[in-house]
């Protein structure tokens, strides 16, 4: 599988340690473990990662989230934070940077593999001009997880191969149907089809997880997902359609 190289930002040794052994576990390259804004902006400049995991609480004078900013806005490096912290105030300061996603301490696997997945598609939708795009989207096509993509009326765009077999729908057959026709999730209690908060990522702008969900899959039969649902952005950051990653709960 093709690595994308990330950058750890996080100043708890253990943490940090933790982090790199998950990530590359999960098939990705970590270029560097660095403690400090600082170090993180210099990195950035010197390894140019595919993707940046920023702790938002960091000492010195440049914390996590201006260090996010500075490499957002000079690299349109992908940023996702990780964070103990989910405070009104924090959270809408940590928005300047655009960041691609959040991660909270104490991080399990699965949510760090979620975000990074997601992130990784962002980030290849809105950097067409960048040079990383290509090799993005190879990322996308080695990972574990399936990855749906919609426009904002919910509209599928792509599929990458592993929803493609999970699902069994053939990414042309499921181009420009409806996300709820392909993607059905059902009510464990009474087997009725659950409704996926589409709206609500469209209209607030802010991703949801669905953890232990039960997916009807095509052909019959059911399969237990966690999902995440994001939206997506444009380069004026306008949300134009959201993307939604799953895996099989183990």
């Amino acid at each position: 599988m093709l690595k994308a190289r990330i950058l750890v930002v996080e100043d708890e040794r253990l943490v940090a340690l933790a982090l790199e052994q998950c990530l590359k576990a999960i098939g990705h390259d970590v270029v560097a473990l660095v403690t400090t804004g600082q170090q993180a902006v210099r990195k950035a400049v010197e390894l140019e990662p595919d993707l940046v995991l920023m702790d938002i609480r960091l000492k010195g004078e440049v914390d996590g989230i201006e260090a996010a900013v500075r490499i957002h806005d000079n690299f349109g490096t992908p940023i996702v934070y990780l964070t103990a912290y989910s405070d009104d105030n924090t959270l809408e300061r940590a928005r300047a940077a655009q960041p691609y996603g959040y991660v909270l301490k104490p991080f399990e696997e699965k949510s760090l593999k979620s975000a990074v997945a997601m992130a990784l598609y962002t980030a290849s939708v809105n950097a067409r001009e960048l040079r990383t795009r290509e090799r993005l989207a190879r990322i996308l096509a080695d990972l574990a997880e399936g990855v749906i993509v919609a426009d904002a009326k919910g509209n599928i765009s792509y599929l990458n191969p592993r929803a493609s077999q999970l699902l069994g729908w053939e990414p042309a057959a499921a181009a420009g149907k409806f996300f709820g026709q392909v993607f059905r999730l059902v009510d464990r209690g009474t087997g009725a089809t659950a409704t996926l908060p589409v709206s609500r990522v469209l209209l607030e702008g802010e991703g949801v997880s669905l953890p232990d969900s039960l997916l009807d899959m095509e052909g019959g039969g059911k399969l237990d997902v966690d999902v995440n649902l994001s939206p997506t952005r444009n380069a004026a950051g306008n949300i134009e359609g959201l993307v939604l990653t799953f895996h099989p709960r183990s």
